[in-house]
C-alpha cells in the first residue's frame, strides 16, 4: 500500500502488537519451555493477544488494499513484496541460528526438508511441516486470508464480500457448536484450514470497521456481533470480551484522534514491527539462554533479548524489507502495459483557394 494510503494509528497498533508478543515469549512463554530462575506471572498470556490485534488490522488493510488495487495482480505482487524477502532473510537467519546454537533445550532447529517447506509461508497446510519458528503459523493463516479475498474479488463477488465471510464465520460457529460431529466429516479439517474457520472472524471484525468508515448500517453491525458471537463460541467469554475490546480499540484508532498512536517511539516499533516479529522468538530464546550462562541477571538477560531483536529487525526492515518491496512493485509497474495513447485530436484546416485556369480552346 502506498505510503499516501497508510494509517499512522494503526501502525502504531501493529508495534503494540508485536511488543506485546514479545514481552509474552520471553516472559511466560520462555519460563514455560526453559524456566527462568523466577516464575513469570500468569497474567503475561494476554501478551499473546497481540497476535489477535495483527489479525483485526489486517481484515481492515487488506480490503482497503484491495479496493485500491487495479487488479488482483496488483495485489498479489503487493503482498508478495511485503511479505516474502523479509520473510525469507528471517528464516535463513533463524534457521541458522538454531542450528549453529540450539535451542535452550538442545535443539538444533527443523530438518532441511521441513527448511525447505518454510520457504512457501503455507509449510503446514502444504506438508505439514514444522515451524522454523513458533510464530510462523500465523503467517500462514494471514496468507490463506488473503488467497480468500484476492480468489472472492477476482472472481467478480466484490459486492458478495461481507454475505460469504458471514456465511463462512457461521459454519466456524456451527462447527463449535457440533465439534464432535464435525469432526468426523470427510475433508473437514482441510476446509477449515483453507477457509480460515478458527481466525476468520478476526479479519472480519477488520474489515467490518473499514467498511463502516461513512456509517455504521444494521447490516455492518450485524456483522460484527456475529464475529464477537465466533469469538464466543471459539474460546468463551473471557476472549470475546478480550477481542471485542481489540476491536473498539482498532475502531477509536480509525476514527479518532489518539496522541499516543502518533507518537514517534509507537510509529517507530509500527514500522519495523513486521522484520521483529519474524526475528524476535527463537533468536530471543538463544540470547537469553546464552545470558543466563554468562552470570547475566534475568532483567539483564530479557534486556539483551529485546535490544537485539530490535536491532535485527530494524537492519532487516531498512536494508531488505522496503528496498525490495519497493524494488519489486516499481519492477511490475515498469512491465504494465502503458495505456495506449489517444490519437490527436483532428484539426480542421482550412482549404487552400482553387484557381480556375481557363479552358485551352
Amino acid at each position: 500500500m502506498p505510503a499516501s494510503h497508510r494509517i499512522l494509528p494503526l501502525d502504531a497498533l501493529r508495534g503494540l502488537a508485536a511488543l506485546s508478543v514479545i514481552a509474552y515469549h520471553y516472559l511466560l512463554r520462555y519460563d514455560q519451555l526453559y524456566h527462568h530462575p523466577h516464575p513469570a506471572p500468569e497474567f503475561l498470556h494476554f501478551g499473546a493477544y497481540g497476535v489477535q490485534l495483527f489479525f483485526i488490522i489486517s481484515g481492515f488493510v487488506i480490503l482497503m488494499s484491495l479496493d485500491k488495487s487495479k487488479s488482483t495482480l496488483d495485489f498479489a505482487v503487493a503482498r508478495f513484496s511485503r511479505l516474502y524477502p523479509a520473510f525469507w532473510a528471517a528464516l535463513a537467519a533463524t534457521f541458522l541460528a538454531v542450528r549453529f546454537f540450539h535451542l535452550p533445550d538442545g535443539s538444533p532447529g527443523v530438518p532441511w526438508k521441513d527448511a525447505a517447506w518454510n520457504l512457501t509461508m503455507m509449510h503446514k497446510f502444504l506438508a505439514n511441516a514444522q515451524d522454523i519458528d513458533g510464530v510462523y503459523w500465523t503467517l500462514e493463516r494471514e496468507l490463506l486470508f488473503y488467497i480468500l479475498m484476492a480468489a472472492i474479488v477476482a472472481a467478480g463477488f466484490r459486492k458478495f464480500l461481507l454475505p460469504l465471510l458471514a456465511a463462512i464465520v457461521s459454519a466456524g460457529i456451527l462447527r463449535d457448536l457440533a465439534a464432535a460431529l464435525y469432526a468426523h466429516l470427510p475433508g473437514s479439517r482441510t476446509l477449515a484450514w483453507a477457509l480460515n474457520l478458527d481466525y476468520l472472524y478476526l479479519f472480519l471484525l477488520g474489515i467490518t470497521i473499514y467498511s463502516a468508515a461513512q456509517k455504521w448500517t444494521p447490516r455492518l453491525l450485524a456483522l460484527a456481533a456475529l464475529a464477537l458471537l465466533a469469538a464466543l463460541a471459539d474460546k468463551g467469554p473471557l476472549h470475546a470480551a478480550i477481542v471485542a475490546a481489540l476491536f473498539l480499540l482498532v475502531l477509536a484508532a480509525t476514527r479518532f484522534p489518539l496522541p499516543l498512536l502518533t507518537s514517534r517511539p509507537l510509529l517507530f516499533f509500527g514500522a519495523i514491527s513486521y522484520s521483529l516479529y519474524l526475528l524476535h522468538q527463537n533468536i530471543g530464546y538463544i540470547i537469553i539462554h546464552h545470558a543466563y550462562q554468562l552470570g547475566f541477571s534475568e532483567p539483564a538477560a530479557i534486556a539483551a533479548a529485546t535490544t537485539t531483536a530490535i536491532a535485527l529487525a530494524s537492519a532487516l526492515c531498512f536494508l531488505i524489507e522496503k528496498p525490495a518491496n519497493r524494488t519489486l512493485r516499481r519492477l511490475h509497474a515498469s512491465h504494465q502495459k502503458p495505456p495506449t495513447p489517444l490519437p490527436p485530436p483532428l484539426t480542421p484546416t482550412t482549404p487552400k483557394p482553387t484557381t480556375l485556369e481557363p479552358a485551352t480552346p
